[in-house]
C-alpha cells in the first residue's frame, strides 16, 4: 500500500513537472511576456496623465519669489523715501531756527542802535577818552573848594599854608549856577579832592529840599563822569541863627537828606553842622558874625575838622 501511494505521488509530481515545463517552453517562445505587456500598458497609461498641478506649483513658487523680491524692493524704496523726508524736515527746521535767530539778532541790533543814538551822550565818551591822558597829569594834590559866600570868605591859603588849594566860589552861587558853570568852577582845575558846600542860597530863594538834593546829585555825577579819580567831600550846610526866614529845623532836615545822598553815591559826608550848632539848633554866636556868616573862630573850627580829610 505504501508503495502504491509513493508511486501515485511520483506520477502526480511528474505530471506537474511536465506541465510546468510545457508552459515555460511556450512562454519562452512568445516575443513579450505577460509581465512586460502589463508594464507597457502601465507606461502607456501615464502618457495622458494630468500633471498640470505641477506646473501650477512651479508658477506659484515663481510668483511668490517675484513677490518677495518686489516686497524687498518696495520696502527699501519706502525706507529711502522716509529717510529722505526726515532729512528734508531736519534741514527745514534748521533753516527755520537760523532764520529766527537772524531775525532776533537784527531786531536786537536795531533796538540797541535806536537806544544808543537817542539816549547815549557821546560827549561823555570824548571826555572820558581825554581822562586817561589827563589823569596822569595829576601829580600833586590839588584841592578845590566850591560853594557860596561862606566858602568865598574862607581864607584857604591862611589855614592851609603850602597846600595847593583853589577857592572856586561866589557870593550868590547856588546849585543851578554850579551846574551851568561846571567846567569853569570845577573841571578846569583838575582836582584831586573837591570840597562842596552849597545850598544855603537855594533855601533863601525858596527852592525845595528835593530840588536842592537833585541838583547836588547832578553836580556829583558830573564830577564822577569828568574827573572820576577825584575824591568828593560834601559838607553839611552850616547852621544859622533864625534869619531871612531860614530856620535851624529846615537846615537839619536838608542835611539828613544830603547824608543819605552821600551814602547812595558812595562819597564822603562831612558833618560840620553838629560842631557849630548850639543846644537850640542855632549857629553858636562865637562862630558867627551876623547869624549867617562865619567868624574867624568859626573858620578855625571848620579847618580843624577838614584837615584830617585833606591830609588823609
Amino acid at each position: 500500500m505504501a508503495d502504491n501511494k509513493k508511486n501515485n505521488n511520483k506520477s502526480k509530481y511528474n505530471r506537474y513537472e511536465r506541465q510546468n515545463s510545457n508552459s515555460s517552453g511556450k512562454k519562452k517562445g512568445n516575443s513579450k511576456s505577460n509581465l512586460e505587456v502589463e508594464c507597457l500598458e502601465d507606461l502607456d497609461s501615464t502618457r495622458n496623465l494630468d500633471i498640470s498641478f505641477v506646473d501650477g506649483i512651479k508658477k506659484k513658487k515663481k510668483i511668490e519669489e517675484k513677490t518677495e523680491i518686489l516686497d524687498v524692493v518696495e520696502i527699501n524704496k519706502a525706507n529711502a523715501e522716509f529717510k529722505e523726508s526726515i532729512d528734508l524736515n531736519a534741514r527745514l527746521r534748521l533753516c527755520s531756527y537760523l532764520l529766527l535767530i537772524l531775525v532776533v539778532v537784527c531786531v536786537c541790533f536795531l533796538i540797541f542802535t535806536i537806544y544808543h543814538f537817542s539816549n547815549f551822550d557821546h560827549s561823555k565818551v570824548e571826555v572820558k577818552e581825554n581822562l586817561v591822558n589827563q589823569k596822569d597829569k595829576v601829580i600833586d594834590d590839588n584841592y578845590v573848594f566850591v560853594g557860596d559866600q561862606i566858602t568865598m570868605e574862607y581864607d584857604l591859603e591862611k589855614y592851609f599854608n603850602n597846600m595847593h588849594v583853589v577857592n572856586s566860589s561866589g557870593k550868590d552861587y547856588d546849585t543851578d549856577y554850579i551846574i551851568k558853570n561846571f567846567n569853569d568852577l570845577i573841571y578846569k582845575y583838575n582836582p584831586s579832592k573837591i570840597f562842596l558846600l552849597i545850598g544855603i542860597n537855594d533855601i533863601k530863594n525858596g527852592v525845595s529840599d528835593d530840588k536842592i538834593v537833585d541838583n547836588i546829585k547832578t553836580i556829583v555825577e558830573k564830577i564822577k563822569d569828568s574827573r572820576p579819580y577825584s575824591m568828593i567831600y560834601l559838607e553839611s550846610i552850616y547852621p544859622v541863627i533864625d534869619i531871612d526866614g531860614i530856620s535851624g529845623e529846615t537846615i537839619r532836615k536838608l542835611n539828613d537828606k544830603l547824608e543819605t545822598l552821600c551814602e547812595e553815591e558812595d562819597i564822603t559826608y562831612i558833618d560840620i553842622y553838629s560842631n557849630l550848632v548850639d543846644k537850640n539848633g542855632n549857629l553858636m554866636s562865637k562862630y558867627s558874625v551876623d547869624g549867617l556868616h562865619i567868624s574867624d573862630s568859626g573858620y578855625e573850627k571848620i579847618t580843624s575838622i577838614l584837615e584830617k580829610y585833606i591830609k588823609n
